[in-house]
Protein backbone atom coordinates (compact mmCIF):
# COMPACT_ATOMS: atom_id res chain seq x y z
CA UNK A 1 0.00 0.00 0.00
CA UNK A 2 1.58 3.06 -0.89
CA UNK A 3 1.56 6.31 1.23
CA UNK A 4 -1.44 8.29 -0.24
CA UNK A 5 -4.08 4.72 0.00
CA UNK A 6 -2.27 4.53 3.88
CA UNK A 7 -3.50 8.02 4.70
CA UNK A 8 -6.94 7.18 3.10
CA UNK A 9 -7.47 4.16 5.89
CA UNK A 10 -5.62 4.96 8.53
CA UNK A 11 -7.81 4.25 12.20
CA UNK A 12 -10.24 2.48 9.44
CA UNK A 13 -10.96 -1.08 9.24
CA UNK A 14 -10.12 -3.18 6.11
CA UNK A 15 -11.94 -5.67 4.81
CA UNK A 16 -9.29 -8.36 2.89
CA UNK A 17 -9.47 -11.56 0.93
CA UNK A 18 -5.60 -12.87 0.69
CA UNK A 19 -3.42 -10.28 -0.64
CA UNK A 20 -6.21 -7.99 -1.83
CA UNK A 21 -7.84 -4.71 -0.90
CA UNK A 22 -11.75 -5.00 -0.93
CA UNK A 23 -13.04 -2.36 1.17
CA UNK A 24 -12.74 -0.11 4.22
CA UNK A 25 -14.67 2.64 6.70
CA UNK A 26 -14.78 3.41 10.15
CA UNK A 27 -17.52 1.00 11.30
CA UNK A 28 -16.26 -2.33 11.64
CA UNK A 29 -20.01 -4.05 11.15
CA UNK A 30 -20.35 -2.26 7.69
CA UNK A 31 -16.88 -3.14 6.34
CA UNK A 32 -17.52 -6.88 6.30
CA UNK A 33 -21.09 -6.57 4.54
CA UNK A 34 -19.52 -3.97 2.24
CA UNK A 35 -17.04 -6.95 1.13
CA UNK A 36 -19.84 -9.44 1.01
CA UNK A 37 -21.68 -7.30 -1.86
CA UNK A 38 -18.62 -7.47 -3.91
CA UNK A 39 -18.90 -11.16 -3.69
CA UNK A 40 -16.78 -12.15 -0.91
CA UNK A 41 -18.05 -14.90 1.43
CA UNK A 42 -15.64 -14.56 4.52
CA UNK A 43 -13.81 -11.21 4.40
CA UNK A 44 -10.48 -10.75 7.02
CA UNK A 45 -11.49 -7.95 9.07
CA UNK A 46 -8.51 -5.71 10.43
CA UNK A 47 -8.17 -2.33 12.40
CA UNK A 48 -5.54 -0.17 11.01
CA UNK A 49 -3.44 1.92 13.20
CA UNK A 50 -2.85 5.89 12.85
CA UNK A 51 0.45 4.90 12.33
CA UNK A 52 2.54 1.53 11.40
CA UNK A 53 5.21 1.73 13.72
CA UNK A 54 8.00 -0.34 14.23
CA UNK A 55 7.33 -4.29 13.35
CA UNK A 56 7.50 -6.89 16.28
CA UNK A 57 6.24 -9.98 16.80
CA UNK A 58 4.45 -9.83 19.74
CA UNK A 59 6.95 -10.02 22.82
CA UNK A 60 8.87 -7.41 22.53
Amino acid sequence: MDSDSWSNVQRQWVALQCSEFISHGPKARAVPDQARAKGVKRPLLVHLPEELGRPSAGWL
